[in-house]
């Protein structure tokens, strides 16, 4: 059985910095700060820990964590509401604190087979106002709270979910990606889900995950497959939006879509497309003739 320990590691220098982290597996949640420099801590198994690494060049800081190398074990992590399994699964799963669904059966209770498990790392990092930060995993969580320069997301099947920041670049496979107010966004998933709150500049892309934008204005192109899209649009600008399978839906309140200043170019080969209708001009009755007579 692995220990479990921790430990702390800081920015040799003050202010804002580049925070490069890479970590397979486990769990990342950044707290941005009025702390005067950057601070991360480590929890989980010991001989992850002692291997872990920082250096630091101009403003860049950067932390890796290497996975725990033992034969026959299993990262575990918990991952916005599902569980991930990664390793080779050799010799049986265990599963402890919940319910296994395997077609249907449940299996509770017992283990089923042995095996060593582990829940991966804990990262609690703390970001000076200022920072950005860029992450490499194969299916870490991460969690973003408050406001970043610009954000480098890629993983596997690692899920994003933060409040905002300058620029946004996001590449995962089967991970969801999740901003609030996000400037600029270049996010593209295969199955995950991509859900953007308020931006300017988009450029989102899936093959069978859903895209949603909350509060667009300025400039976007939205592609998927066979997801669905949907955008509310609430200031001027251009959305471009395709799809071989899926439902694309764009709305905007009335008087946007009138006015000319949204403009939406939507297809879909074989999904249902909905988009803003200008309303009908208003026209003014003709006054009645009056009769001949009465001229």
């Amino acid at each position: 059985m692995s220990h479990t320990s921790t430990r702390a590691l800081s920015a040799p220098m003050p202010g804002p910095v580049v925070l490069d982290l890479t970590m397979s597996h486990g769990q990342i949640t950044v707290q941005v700060t009025d702390a005067d420099s950057a601070a991360i801590t480590l929890t989980g198994p010991a001989e992850a820990l002692d291997d872990a690494t920082l250096s630091a060049e101009a403003r860049v800081v950067a932390v890796n964590v290497p996975t725990p190398d033992q034969p026959g074990m299993t990262i575990v992590t918990g991952n916005g509401g599902r569980t991930v399994i990664a390793g080779n699964i050799n010799s049986g799963v265990i599963v402890t604190g919940g319910t296994m669904h395997i077609s249907g059966s449940v299996i509770s209770g017992r283990a089923v087979s042995g095996m060593n498990v582990t829940p991966g790392v804990r990262a609690e990092v703390r970001l000076p106002r200022g920072s950005a930060l860029r992450v490499r995993s194969k299916s870490a969580a991460v969690s973003v709270r408050g406001e970043l320069e610009w954000v480098d997301h890629a993983s596997v099947s690692g899920d994003l979910d933060m409040d905002g920041c300058g620029k946004l670049t996001a590449r995962t496979t089967s991970g969801d990606i999740r901003a609030d107010y996000p400037d600029h966004a270049t996010v593209q998933t295969v199955s995950g889900d991509i859900r953007l709150g308020r931006t300017e500049t988009v450029t989102a892309s899936t093959t069978s995950g859903d895209i949603h934008i909350e509060d667009f204005g300025g400039t976007g192109q939205l592609t998927t497959v066979s997801g669905d899209i949907t955008a509310y649009a609430t200031d001027a600008g251009h959305l471009t939006a395709s799809a071989t399978s899926g439902d694309i839906t764009v709305k905007a309140p009335a008087e946007l879509a009138t006015s000319g200043a949204l403009t939406v170019d939507a297809r879909s080969i074989s999904g249902d497309v909905r988009t803003p209708r200008p309303a009908p001009a208003t026209v003014r009755p003709r006054r009645p003739r009056r009769p001949y007579s009465d001229r």
